[in-house]
């Protein structure tokens, strides 16, 4: 199919639909104008039914004033012909309701009959047009399949090609490499100014951005003043604030037990009991058991990371899907991404610190010490992966504001305290009292570790690049999710009662 025919049936597809919503304004114009016709008739047909009847008839006969209304109304007909009149029109009246009725079914079914045959004609078109491209896809999958066998029968021939160059290429060659070499030997000469120069620049450099942070610092806080007059803008702050903070709780709870339960599964699998903490998981079993295998400990102590990582990661391409959609549930598959990130490379850094969990699984897999290389270089790409995470999630929390006026440069700053720092700080605050007095040391440091996500993304919000962000407006507008917060109030309140006491697994 080419562009013409692509464009030919997009405007007949445009055009049907266009002449339908036209008939259906007709219709409805139609069916109002009917409906105003018949409340006009019963108007009518109610102000005609109203006459004296035989007690006021007699009261008006002994009374001055009823003989000047007799006098007046004596061009009224009789008695009998009133009833017949009335009769005639209340005749008159039915027939003309029933013709009315009778007009809108029979023009509501020629509708649906109209409806019918539009889409047995649009049918009948997308099969045409079917029917017309079909061998035009039949070729270009046969010149694809083609294609394909002569690579991979070209790479069975030859998998290595060499080629042979002529002796102008080489005479040519071997002049770059000699250029090259010169180049190298002028960079070593000139490699005690090229660094002091760049130690130069770099301070610059530094100096500049340090410039253009404060800048937008003071800017930011020269924003209160409109925060101060513009009680709307408060309110989405405040409704901000509250939706992130309670998605905040509910996310590392879903992901936290979620990543448990699955580590509980695998320890299953190998019969090995367990008991199930808010704060930890319990083995009963004792140290040197038989059970305890090397494929059994690595399964086990890593399959709740990966499982929260595999969790985040898709959960973070969902968060793009639903880009113009549930501002809640953006942000709470957001801090389901935050939390993934760092139950998978915090849950490292906190294991190698006190030895516990996430640690085991590299130990026995690399059969490693304590602070072994391979450890050192863990903890330190976790913590360089964590910094750029959180560099780069101020941007996807500005798209997830839904709103121009709370990301106004003036206020981001304000906004970027409601939606990431205050819920970071209440939500720590919430998880560290949730199983309060039994914290264990390397569940602190998993809620510490989460502070290398959020502090550079609360230095990162008003960037050049985060400044130019085209965000589309979402209408139901900012809204408090009563249902995050109702089912987050009611897993606190579960996982305190029933959990906190611990539940074992056989």
């Amino acid at each position: 199919m080419d562009k013409s025919e692509k464009r030919i049936l997009k405007n007949r597809n445009r055009r049907l639909k266009q002449r339908q919503k036209a008939q259906i304004r007709e219709e409805k114009r139609s069916i109002k104008k009917q409906k105003r016709e018949l409340k006009a008739l019963r108007r009518k047909h109610n102000k005609q039914q109203k006459h004296y009847n035989l007690f006021n008839r007699v009261l008006l006969f002994f009374t001055h004033q009823g003989h000047e209304q007799e006098a007046h109304h004596s061009h009224q007909p009789g008695l009998i012909k009133r009833v017949i009149l009335k009769y005639r029109e209340q005749k008159s009246f039915k027939r003309n309701k029933k013709e009315a009725r009778f007009k809108q079914k029979n023009f509501a079914k020629l509708r649906s009959r109209q409806i019918k045959k539009e889409k047995v004609h649009r049918k009948s078109e997308r099969k045409h047009m079917r029917e017309k491209i079909r061998p035009m896809r039949k070729k270009i999958r046969a010149a694809r399949l083609r294609h394909f066998k002569e690579q991979v029968i070209g790479f069975l021939r030859q998998p290595i090609k060499v080629k042979k160059l002529k002796e102008e290429e080489k005479i040519l060659r071997k002049q770059i490499k000699d250029d090259l070499k010169q180049q190298r030997r002028e960079a070593l000469q000139k490699l005690p100014e090229n660094i002091s120069a760049s130690f130069a620049q770099r301070m610059r450099i530094r100096r500049e951005k340090f410039n253009f942070f404060m800048m937008n610092m003071n800017s930011s806080l020269s924003g209160r003043r409109a925060l101060r007059e513009d009680p709307l803008l408060r309110g989405q702050l405040i409704k901000t604030f509250v939706n992130s903070a309670f998605t905040y709780v509910l996310a590392f709870l879903l992901l936290y037990f979620s990543s448990k339960l699955v580590s509980i599964w695998i320890a299953g699998l190998y019969g090995i009991p367990s008991v199930l903490y808010s704060f930890r998981i319990f083995w009963p079993l004792y140290t040197y058991s038989s059970l305890y295998s090397r494929q059994a400990l690595i399964l086990i102590f890593a399959a709740g990371p990966v499982f929260s990582l595999i969790v985040g990661l898709l959960f973070y391409r969902v968060f793009y899907w639903l880009r113009f959609r549930n501002l809640n549930l953006k942000l709470l598959l957001l801090w389901i991404y935050f939390h993934a990130l760092n139950l998978f490379f915090g849950a490292y850094i906190s294991g190698v610190i006190t030895r516990t969990d996430f640690v085991y699984a590299t130990e026995w897999l690399f059969y490693s010490q304590v602070f072994d290389v391979e450890e050192i270089i863990f903890v330190i790409l976790s913590l360089i992966i964590l910094l750029v995470a959180g560099f780069y999630l101020a941007r996807k929390f500005i798209i997830a504001s839904g709103s121009i006026s709370i990301i106004n440069p003036r206020v981001r700053l304000f906004y970027m305290i409601a939606s990431v720092l205050g819920p970071w700080m209440i939500g720590s605050g919430v998880l560290y009292f949730l199983n309060f007095p039994k914290n264990p040391p390397e569940l602190l440091l998993i809620y510490a570790t989460t502070a290398l996500m959020t502090i550079p993304a609360m230095t990162n919000f008003n960037s050049v690049s985060n400044r130019a962000i085209k965000i589309v407006l979402n209408r139901q507008g900012i809204r408090i999710g009563w249902i995050y917060i109702l089912f987050c109030i009611l897993l606190v309140i579960a996982i305190r009662m029933v959990v906190f006491n611990g539940v074992s697994f056989r």
